[in-house]
């Protein structure tokens, strides 16, 4: 019996106390580490309106931030947007003008923004209409999309 007794002291020895998580030397609930961070990725906000779509296409592309909706039946604007809802999200038609704008504006710069419900923000395309003075016609580059201008 005595032999027996030697031996399960022998084998618990060279097993060791039983792990409790707290490296050794470390004093529980003092200096033992944290749980372990998880990799949690947080899901990018829904976007639910059209001005939001449109503030999520102004912070990408900083080049349209000082572009604003024209009131409605406004004379003489110099920038509009234009929101045209889709299944999921929208197509954004920001517009900035110059020169003798009472009249009309000669010169027209369109950014074609798709924005989805998702925050997927794409520069689609642009379409510039501009007085070319030392040529002394109109210039023009890309193509109107989403019949704006028509």
């Amino acid at each position: 019996m005595r032999i027996v007794w030697i031996m399960l002291c022998l084998f618990l020895a060279a097993c060791g106390p039983e792990p409790t998580g707290v490296p050794p030397g470390a004093q529980p609930g003092i200096n033992t580490p944290s749980a372990k961070p998880t990799n949690v990725s947080t899901p990018a906000p829904k976007i639910e309106q059209a001005e939001q779509a449109i503030t999520l296409a102004q912070q990408k592309f900083p080049e349209l931030s000082a572009i604003k909706s024209a009131p409605a039946n406004a004379i003489g604007a110099t920038s509009n947007i234009w929101t045209i809802s889709q299944p999921d999200g929208w197509n954004l038609v920001f517009w900035q003008g110059d020169g003798d704008c009472p009249a009309g504006c000669i010169n027209n710069h369109y950014w074609y923004v798709s924005v989805s419900s998702g925050g997927d923000t794409t520069l689609v395309g642009e379409y510039v209409r501009a007085f070319d003075s030392a040529a002394n016609t109109m210039q023009t580059r890309g193509q109107p999309l989403w019949g704006i201008p028509k």
